[in-house]
């Protein structure tokens, strides 16, 4: 990781966070991540994506346990 920044605006009850980080792979091999959210119970995850380049991937947001069966 080369860069972390994070940006918060409070809404009441509501807290968004949002998170950007900047990554550098100088190898030729591709590298796998797995990002693990310690969040309060009550605390959602509503967005993610990864822009490789001009590329921009969007993620699915799914409840833990189908994630894990997608991955696996």
């Amino acid at each position: 990781m080369v860069e972390s920044k994070v940006e918060i605006v409070v809404r009441g009850a509501i807290v968004e966070a949002v998170v950007t980080q900047a990554f550098v792979n100088k190898s030729d091999r591709a590298t796998e991540a797995t990002y693990i959210f310690p969040l309060p119970h009550d605390a959602a995850v509503s967005a993610m994506s990864i822009k490789i380049g001009t590329k921009t991937i969007k993620a699915a947001i799914e409840k833990r346990a189908e994630a894990q069966r997608r991955y696996e």
